[in-house]
């Protein structure tokens, strides 16, 4: 390590790893969303269609306005499962809000008033221990979804934001 990472290393120290530790998206059996210009409010609008009842979305971020903090403090789940952060510095705000129609309609009336970065940087969606949607670098990156997310509903949610998806399987990734 060169001397400059070192100074580095002090000044903004990484996030120890059991912080960053957490569930990931099996990456072996998942479709990819291409990436492209989504619509965030209409993102919001049609995640929890994807999903099961009692889903979880897992919001983290850096930069997230204060009313939109205030909103996912007061909609927080009480049952969190840690999921695998996507930030490791600066030390991301995360929430575990329900996946649903009702908490979701407040987001999307937040995002109506928002630049993306102040809604988020990184979205999960979860049920029990099993990671369903992955999106690193939101709007920007493209999404993977579980493939026990049943295709139609993938097929409705791609037709909703205006945007294509593909097998996004990776052969023998561990885990």
């Amino acid at each position: 390590m060169s001397l400059f990472e070192r100074i580095i290393e002090k000044i903004f120290p990484p996030l120890p790893e059991e912080e960053l530790a957490g569930i990931i998206l099996d990456m072996s059996a998942c479709w990819e969303v291409a990436k492209g210009r989504k619509d965030c409010q209409t993102c919001f609008r049609e995640l929890p269609k994807l999903f099961p009842p009692a889903a979880t979305l897992c919001i983290e971020g850096t930069s997230i306005a204060p009313d939109v903090k205030s909103y996912l403090d007061a909609h927080r789940v009480k049952q969190r499962t840690k999921v695998q952060l996507g930030t490791a510095w600066p030390r991301p705000a995360v929430y575990h809000v329900p996946c649903d129609e009702q908490t979701l309609s407040g987001i999307v009336e937040l995002a109506e008033k928002h630049a993306e970065p102040e809604m988020c940087d990184h979205l999960y969606v979860y049920k029990d221990q099993r990671v369903l949607l992955t999106w690193n670098d939101v709007f920007s990156d493209p999404l993977y979804i579980s493939k026990k997310v049943p295709e139609d509903k993938v097929k409705v949610f791609c037709q909703a934001l205006g945007c294509s998806y593909k097998d996004g399987s990776v052969p023998d990734w561990p885990g």
